[in-house]
């Protein structure tokens, strides 16, 4: 399984020239994740770490100011996308 990760811009300006996508693999699991909201179940390590994304703002398509990394599993009942998002200044973070 492979899955297609981009953002296009749907701004009246579109130009189809700025899209940029990027691939991963969905890595098969024996064993599903513990859905807790945690990442520190050793299934997620067998997943491809995916870092490169792009922003849309302030920006456009430019490198993000903060990372994120996404892993992606399936089984044969579920398909599991994790996302690790790193903030510097969590306190400013609105809940």
């Amino acid at each position: 399984m492979a899955l297609s990760f981009g953002q296009s811009n749907y701004l009246t300006d579109f130009n189809p020239d700025s899209l940029r996508f990027k691939t991963t693999t969905a890595v098969r699991c024996s064993e599903a994740p513990v859905i807790d909201g945690l990442l520190d179940d050793p299934v997620w390590q067998s997943a491809l770490p995916v870092d490169e994304f792009f922003q849309i703002g302030p920006l456009e398509l430019a490198h993000p100011a903060e990372s994120t990394i996404a892993r992606v599993l399936y089984d044969d009942e579920s398909l599991y996308i994790s996302f690790r998002s790193y903030d510097s200044q969590p306190d400013r973070i609105k809940r």
